[in-house]
């Protein structure tokens, strides 16, 4: 910190260390050296508290000036808070076509737009919610494009949702949450899941099964779909049908052999045919 950010002349009297428990608890808002843990079990709220989450992504440092201004419009606004999460590191060296999460090497910092309240009626929501909305905008100038980046953990439905027809309105916020990551994944749901039966507001869709513009990717049916599979109302239907036809073999060439000389052909022809008769008696 003091070589990065020697402004702050942070010294080491002016840091903590904390278990895990215990940050949750100054997380909380409580004093950790107070509270017992177990307070953390108690999930009875006499408050109920709502809260809205939108992202960017910078990439290019934020002058001062343009620190001024961001801050300014914060304070005009009032409830919306930003927070600045730092990548590099871990999160550069992994490829960002590696796994899903595509944001990594060339983002200096993630934005939190951060909205908590705790008023119940639809004014005050609507007013918070806009005044998200239009801090969004206003950094607009500050932060990534083409598509401009977003979180997926934070869910904004501002940025668009599935609105039925699939891909063109799945591409609009897919693209924002998984950059060029979102058509590979769009190919995999297909393959996986071709009727879209899990779904949410803002999943990976499919692809269209007839569009000239777009290829569909055929599925392959496991062994296990292959086979079919017979209901016990067909079984005894399907073993008699079998017994018959092995029955009639029989007695087709036990026929034959009634055709010809000797007297073991005909009686083996006269036993098969009497045999075929009482089974048909009994069926």
């Amino acid at each position: 910190m003091s070589k990065q950010f020697p402004e702050l002349g942070l010294k080491k009297e002016d840091c903590f260390e904390v278990s895990y428990i215990q940050a949750k608890l100054y997380w909380a808002n409580f004093d950790y050296n107070k509270t017992k843990p177990e307070l953390l079990m108690d999930r009875h709220s006499d408050t109920v508290k709502f809260i809205k989450r939108k992202s960017d992504y910078v990439q290019t440092a934020i002058p001062k000036a343009g620190l001024t201004v961001i801050f300014n419009k914060l304070l005009e606004l009032g409830k919306v808070g930003l927070v600045f999460n730092p990548y590099g590191g871990k999160m550069n060296e992994v490829p960002a076509n590696a796994v899903p999460f595509p944001h990594r090497a060339g983002n200096l910092f993630k934005v939190q737009y951060s909205m908590n309240w705790e008023e119940t009626d639809p004014k005050t929501t609507e007013t918070i919610l806009n005044q998200g909305k239009a801090m969004y905008e206003f950094m607009t100038p500050y932060v990534s494009k083409n598509p401009r980046g977003a979180f997926i953990n934070y869910r904004d439905f501002d940025i668009g949702v599935n609105s039925g027809d699939g891909f063109a309105s799945g591409k609009v916020y897919g693209e924002k949450y998984f950059k060029g990551n979102f058509e590979r994944l769009v190919k995999i749901k297909t393959a996986v899941d071709p009727d879209n039966f899990f779904r949410n507001e803002q999943s990976i869709p499919t692809l269209p099964k007839r569009n000239k513009g777009i290829q569909t990717i055929p599925i392959q049916k496991s062994k296990i779909q292959q086979q079919r599979i017979i209901s016990p109302q067909e079984k005894p239907k399907e073993k008699t049908d079998q017994h018959n036809k092995s029955v009639q073999r029989e007695a087709s060439s036990g026929l034959h052999q009634k055709t010809q000389p000797g007297n073991r052909g005909n009686d083996q022809g006269r036993s098969i045919a009497h045999q075929v008769g009482n089974h048909h008696q009994r069926s």
